[in-house]
């Protein structure tokens, strides 16, 4: 995920995190926190094109929809945001 973050090369790139969602933001975790619910952890990337409702295994407590396991993403670069294409698997 680092590679997105210091990145400017235009074209699509797989990234690997930890979705997390809440109040209408989606986010690619570094981590999680261990708070409950979890907190992005470090740095993350906010998401563009990806519906959190399609997050497999994912638990929600309090409106904060999460995964507990990495997810792989391919997107490209938009400013602040990342914009999913497709899922990488």
């Amino acid at each position: 995920m680092l590679q997105a973050l210091e990145s400017d090369a235009p074209g699509e790139i797989a990234v690997r995190g930890s979705l997390l969602a809440h109040a209408g933001r989606v986010q690619l975790c570094e981590a999680l926190a261990q708070s409950y619910p979890p907190q992005c952890g470090g740095r993350f990337l906010l998401l563009e094109g990806f519906d959190p409702a399609s997050m497999e295994d994912a638990n929600e407590e309090q409106g904060v929809r999460w995964s507990d396991r990495e997810i792989e993403l391919v997107g490209r670069r938009s400013g602040d945001r990342f914009v999913v294409t497709r899922r990488s698997r």
